[in-house]
């Protein structure tokens, strides 16, 4: 209870998010880089952009791949469109992508960042794909608060994203709202009723120090995925966006030789 009252303290600091618009980037549009009939549908994180996973997309791509990136509904304008969207809505923009890759693609991957990572294993519970690449998957906020947002969302609309750097809020809404943070929380109990169905070949990493996502989140979903074929892959360092870290192209080479092995 106690950490439940400090975090609704710290939700009253900045509680009313800016009209910051981040459509004007194009960094943060969604993507499409034609390749081969091997396709690699790619998902960004929560309350981020497809800036998070486009350099990946890049390198992908000059391998020889067909690279699709996403930007999930409520991402990419303002931080009040994200607090009228639902779970729901943002599972469809992804499953509505997998649908448009299917008829020209042999084989299709599915990947992501954080949220993007748990809505690709989303995904794999419903449809049969080629493998799927999880980074950093959200299954275990680390922020207390995020337990709470079936309460607090009647009280507070939004909390202020602390961790960002004046660069990064290019890219991120630098508020968060936390009727949708209850959407994530929502979604992710979802989730995990039905993740033993999910037995494609599983790419799985992950900061062992990750200050959002808590490292058992990571081995929560190695050990309840009935795949033959997976693998985790512990990364040694304070950070959430593989994608973007010092580490980030021994994860894209790890991605592209996750891929060519099943292919």
């Amino acid at each position: 209870m106690k950490k439940a009252i400090i975090s609704l303290l710290l939700l009253t600091i900045g509680c009313v998010a800016p009209a910051a618009f981040l459509g004007d980037n194009p960094e943060n549009q969604p993507f499409d880089y034609l390749g081969s009939d091997t396709c690699i549908l790619l998902t960004h994180g929560f309350a981020g952009t497809p800036w998070e996973v486009k350099e990946l997309g890049q390198y992908l791509n000059d391998q020889g791949y067909t690279v699709k990136g996403i930007l999930l509904p409520g991402h990419g304008t303002t931080a009040h469109d994200l607090s009228q969207t639902t779970w729901q809505e943002w599972y469809s923009k992804l499953e509505q992508a997998y649908l448009e890759l299917k008829p020209s693609c042999t084989n299709i991957f599915a990947g992501g960042v954080s949220t993007g990572a748990s809505l690709s294993l989303y995904l794999a519970e419903n449809y049969n794909i080629s493998g799927i690449i999880l980074m950093d998957t959200i299954i275990y906020p680390v922020n207390t608060y995020a337990y709470y947002t079936n309460i607090l969302k009647y009280f507070v609309r939004y909390k202020k994203n602390t961790r960002l750097i004046e660069d990064e809020e290019q890219y991120y809404y630098t508020h968060k709202p936390v009727a949708a943070v209850n959407q994530l929380m929502r979604f992710i109990g979802v989730l995990k009723k039905d993740i033993s169905k999910v037995t494609e070949p599983a790419l799985i990493i992950h900061y062992d120090n990750d200050y959002t996502s808590k490292p058992k989140s990571a081995q929560y979903v190695y050990d309840n995925i009935q795949s033959e074929n997976k693998e985790l892959i512990w990364l040694n360092n304070t950070f959430h966006v593989p994608t973007k870290g010092e580490e980030k192209l021994f994860v894209f080479e790890k991605t592209e030789e996750f891929i060519g092995s099943l292919i």
